[in-house]
């Protein structure tokens, strides 16, 4: 996976950098949004999010995931299933040093404005974001120096099964497989599309 995003990435896919998560909430109801993938292994898939939004609350009841990523320009696309890991930003200081300087103001900004909470409006939104990246520079001597806020957070997903289909557009003959953990090992199947 982490050399197929890596050639999506050289292609400029516009969807290299992005899953769909899928999380279940403690009635039931299912939920999917798109993550930003930090990092690929050999046994994780990395990105961060605040320890109070709803689909970290959601991975906390139900440590299950599903996971999908299609990259067009391979016309391959990741299924994974697995338990989530929450490792906190403090845990991993170097790690989050290297996030993007945007993704840092949201972690602070979520820590007033936590994610999926209503908002005044789109320019209110704006402005506090705005603010938020002024006043974190001020308070910390630049871009480089701001720490982690208590709610910030790496998850690592942890896939048991992984399912890789090549599309076949023109014969719609894909070729479909899934690898299934078995500790260190992962063993290998093709399926029927």
């Amino acid at each position: 996976m982490r050399r197929d995003q890596a050639v999506a990435r050289e292609h400029q896919d516009a969807s290299a950098e992005f899953a769909c998560l899928a999380t279940v909430d403690a009635d039931g109801r299912p939920h999917a949004r798109f993550v930003t993938i930090r990092r690929i292994d050999s046994f994780h898939v990395t990105f961060w999010a605040s320890g109070t939004s709803p689909k970290i609350r959601q991975l906390n009841t139900n440590r299950n995931y599903a996971l999908t990523a299609y990259w067009p320009t391979l016309a391959r696309q990741y299924r994974l299933e697995g338990v989530y890991h929450w490792v906190a930003a403090s845990a991993v200081p170097d790690e989050y040093a290297a996030l993007p300087w945007r993704a840092k103001i949201w972690d602070w900004l979520h820590e007033e404005m936590p994610q999926s909470a209503p908002t005044l409006d789109r320019g209110h939104l704006v402005t506090s974001f705005e603010r938020r990246g002024v006043e974190l520079e001020r308070a910390f001597g630049g871009q480089e120096a701001v720490p982690a806020p208590a709610n910030a957070g790496m998850v690592r997903l942890e896939p048991q099964r992984v399912e890789v289909q090549q599309i076949d557009a023109e014969r719609r003959l894909h070729d479909r497989r899934v690898l299934v953990r078995d500790g260190e090992r992962w063993t290998q199947a093709v399926l029927v599309p």
